[in-house]
């Protein structure tokens, strides 16, 4: 396989959590507590049933969460140049809630 025929689509950073409330990961909480920027939109109503969470943004990035784990989703462009968001949302989020995800990334 030639380097040019890798197509990245999308990555991902999962966390492992223990008793984790998914009922926080909502995108006032992602913005208050400066996660995510105060400028992102989001593409469509976020999703709070319990046991799970889903927060889609405009620009590619989703935050899914259960309660064994936290899941930050980031489309990729048609160049994998692209500067990724979710490893510093994942540590900020680890930062904020650090009673509910491993402390190992």
């Amino acid at each position: 396989m030639k380097k040019s025929d890798l197509q990245i689509k999308e990555i991902s950073i999962v966390l492992a959590a223990q008793n984790h409330n998914p009922s926080i990961l909502n995108a006032d909480f992602l913005k208050f507590n400066d996660i995510i920027p105060a400028e992102w939109q989001l593409k469509e109503p976020p999703v709070c049933i319990f046991p799970f969470a889903q927060v889609i943004y405009d620009n590619g990035v989703k935050i899914t969460s259960q309660l064994e784990k936290v899941v930050f989703l980031e489309q990729m462009a048609d160049s994998c140049e692209k500067k990724l968001s979710i490893a510093s949302l994942a540590c900020k989020y680890v930062e904020k809630v650090p009673h509910g995800c491993a402390t190992n990334l």
